[in-house]
């Protein structure tokens, strides 16, 4: 059976966006979903809000590295905009490592890989890069949660039955 990659992006697991203090809710939690969803050996969450912190701990089974990094079109940093319980990167006055997820996936060894983006309307830049380079190719399955009114149906169709809608 082949290895199962998840990459996480837009996690979902910081405080913030927690219903209340007393109802934590797994299901609200994208990787518990995902975990549950996939059973996936590795499950990469990226989100660049302040409330993550880099960590590496165990869910039934799968092995989970939290990072707190924005994925996006180059390695380095990129401007963050933290706006309560969501985050934007692109613009804002604060800064946020990030990293070319395109790279990323390419460099992952042959696996089953699947891709969660919740990324506040980055992704769109992302899948126009994962496209461009080649990396949509390596995906298995892509999950997207989109945010504004841009034309979306040209990009999904580049990834045609891989491709379904994410939501909370």
């Amino acid at each position: 059976m082949a290895q199962v990659i998840v990459i996480d992006v837009g996690s979902a697991r910081h405080p913030a966006r927690q219903v209340s203090q007393t109802q934590k809710d797994p299901e609200h939690f994208s990787i518990e979903r995902l975990v549950d969803r996939f059973h996936p050996d590795l499950l990469y969450a990226f989100d660049p809000h302040p409330g993550v912190h880099d960590r590496e701990w165990a869910l039934n089974g799968t092995q989970v590295v939290e990072r707190r990094q924005a994925a996006w079109l180059h390695d380095g940093t990129v401007q963050f905009d933290e706006d309560g319980a969501y985050s934007r990167i692109g613009s804002g006055a604060a800064e946020v490592f990030c990293f070319r997820l395109s790279d990323f996936i390419c460099a992952l060894p042959d696996a089953e890989i699947v891709l969660k983006l919740d990324c506040e309307s980055a992704e769109y830049e992302l899948l126009e890069d994962l496209v461009a380079t080649g990396a949509a190719g390596h995906l298995s399955k892509v999950l997207v949660e989109w945010h504004g009114e841009r034309e979306r149906d040209a990009l999904a169709a580049s990834f045609g039955d891989r491709l379904e809608e994410w939501s909370h």
